[in-house]
């Protein structure tokens, strides 16, 4: 390691992409010092420029006691003006032990940096060698969402030791007016605070104009929040909000009328983001493999995040089928953010495929990554056939003649508005005839998914032939073109997926249509390989939230379907359907 008169230490724990902006800021900063990055990724140390150290950490993640031990003797920290902890968007006890780690050296002063790029002070003196610090931040906004109507709703946290939302009143810029907004507090483990609840969430009933909102306690010590410094991004947003609303709904002794306004103004900030970070989305690029068939029956849309391998067995299979080449196969790439995998790589990945199989393809490249539901959407947009079907990259036929199959269910009934198959596991139990749903005690007694006959051998399962069924899934399922058009897609408000299937089945019921499996059509499912999954923790706080938005569109519906009673076709569309 060479010997740095000054520098400044910085331990990478975000993703590289954000890093580098967090290097660009970091310089600026403290200009005039050389940055040592302490660096867990063997593969990055070759991307740093000539004028940064690096020192390789070996181990799956920081740890405050391994990164003492492996700086021992490699670091003065004499030398050092400052130690930076860059934050991520993301939960986890890694912050806990930077800080650990940061406070373990006793000497630089140490900082966070933001995902805003804003920089505040969390322990040390005043100055060193030079460096300026400034005072620890007494407030930060993580995230902030403007409604249509112009009232605000923002996350973060103040410095204020807790206080009770009762005793906050919230101030509209510089007006000394109170403005009426719900506040409520909760923890924020993120955070270096000896306090409670820092974490703040505040959302006004009123328009707000400005670009900053005042929180004063019964002491009149007030806190500015700046509504420009929050994440903008609505992907990034939407983050931000799970982890306060999840926070929000863990704490204790939480009434049902607080349980219930939380979920109401928390709501309305998913859908919004929701919805911008779909109006974002777009087709970027089309890319063609052969020739487009002249006129196929069916649209087939293969929505995929990586699983390039997926792709490459999959049409294997679909190669062995002559009426499978002849139909309208559109894939929609959807990992264009993704530092391991970009288009470019996909395209020489692709164009083997095509090489070998030569099956013809349409391929939609999007501008950003949109989750399933928007890359089905988009490719059942661009449907040259009058059959749609949304099939997983993870499912592979059985046999032949298997979409002739589900064809003619259409074609012998004109009120069937949904076809789905038999999925199978690699081992041959069943993976899926149909989907139900119950109420499950242990989740609030929210409405889940229920697969009947899940895991058992196939022989024993008494549904036969094609028959109407409660709902079906979106690995494979099939439309009428115009009739998916007509009645909305799939719905894109849900949170990295789980109920655009049941939500659309649902739909389509309340309109009059039938639901029908087939079980004359098996295919191997690998459930799950398709696409990628966040971490257990926030997968199931995400499952949670799209449960609760589920039940409160489709609650009586479904409960009439558990108790067998009477459907009222056509008068259980949302209003946002009609």
């Amino acid at each position: 390691m060479p010997s740095l008169s000054s520098f400044v230490f910085v331990p990478r724990c975000v993703p590289w992409d954000p890093f580098k902006e967090y290097l660009k800021k970091i310089r600026e900063h403290f200009a005039g010092h050389r940055l040592l990055v302490f660096e867990a990724n063997p593969g990055n140390v070759q991307r740093y420029s000539p004028d940064i150290a690096v020192i390789r950490y070996h181990g799956q993640k920081f740890l405050a006691e391994e990164m003492h031990s492996q700086l021992r003797d490699k670091v003065d920290w004499k030398n050092c003006v400052a130690l930076v902890v860059p934050l991520s968007n993301h939960d986890g006890c890694g912050f806990e032990q930077l800080l650990r780690f940061a406070q373990g050296t006793g000497l630089p002063p140490a900082f966070a940096m933001a995902p805003d790029l804003s920089l505040r002070l969390l322990s040390g003196g005043a100055s060193k060698n030079g460096v300026l610090t400034s005072s620890p931040a007494r407030a930060h906004v993580s995230a902030c969402f403007r409604n249509q109507d112009g009232t605000v709703a923002l996350v973060g946290w103040i410095a204020d030791g807790g206080v009770d939302p009762a005793d906050l009143t919230v101030l509209r810029g510089s007006n000394s007016s109170p403005i009426p907004a719900t506040v409520f507090r909760y923890p924020h483990p993120d955070l270096f605070s000896s306090c409670d609840n820092p974490g703040i969430a505040i959302f006004t009933s009123r328009k707000v104009a400005s670009d900053t909102l005042r929180v004063r306690d019964a002491a009149r010590n007030e806190y500015k929040l700046s509504l420009n410094s929050g994440l903008i991004d609505p992907v990034l947003a939407l983050d931000e909000f799970v982890k306060a609303f999840n926070r929000c709904r863990g704490r204790r002794r939480l009434s049902p009328k607080e349980a219930l306004l939380i979920d109401e103004l928390f709501f309305r900030v998913f859908e919004g983001l929701s919805s911008q970070a779909n109006n974002a989305v777009s087709i970027a690029e089309e890319l063609h493999y052969g020739t487009p068939p002249q006129a196929p029956r069916v649209s087939i849309v293969i929505p995929f995040f990586k699983a390039h391998e997926l792709i490459r067995h999959q049409f294997a299979d679909f190669a062995r089928d002559d009426f499978i080449k002849q139909q309208d196969l559109i894939l929609v790439y959807d990992a264009v953010e993704d530092e391991e995998d970009n288009p470019d790589r996909f395209k020489v990945h692709m164009h083997r495929v095509f090489e070998l199989y030569h099956v013809p393809a349409r391929v939609l490249v999007t501008n950003r990554n949109c989750g399933f539901s928007m890359a089905c959407n988009l490719g059942a947009s661009t449907a040259r056939a009058p059959y749609l079907l949304l099939l997983n990259s993870d499912v592979f036929p059985k046999s032949k003649n298997w979409l002739q199959t589900l064809i003619s269910d259409f074609e012998g009934d004109p009120a069937v508005g949904i076809v789905g198959a038999r999925l199978l596991y690699p081992d041959e139990s069943l993976q899926h005839a149909y989907f139900s749903w119950q109420h499950e005690v242990l989740r609030k007694n929210l409405v889940m998914i229920t697969h009947p006959y899940k895991g058992m051998i196939p022989s024993l399962v008494p549904c036969k032939g094609a028959v109407e069924v409660d709902g079906v899934t979106g690995a494979c399922m099939m439309f009428r073109t115009a009739e998916y058009r007509s009645l909305g897609m799939l719905d894109t408000g849900f949170i990295r997926g789980d109920f655009e299937d049941s939500e659309i089945c649902l739909r389509f019921r309340a309109s009059g249509k039938k639901i029908v499996s087939d079980n004359r059509v098996e295919l191997y499912h690998l459930e799950g390989a398709s696409w990628a999954m966040c971490s257990s923790d926030l997968r199931e706080s995400l499952l949670c939230i799209n449960a609760i938005r589920h039940q409160k569109r489709w609650g009586s519906l479904i409960d009439r379907i558990i108790n067998a009673e009477p459907e009222e076709a056509s008068h259980d569309l949302p209003k946002s359907y009609c």
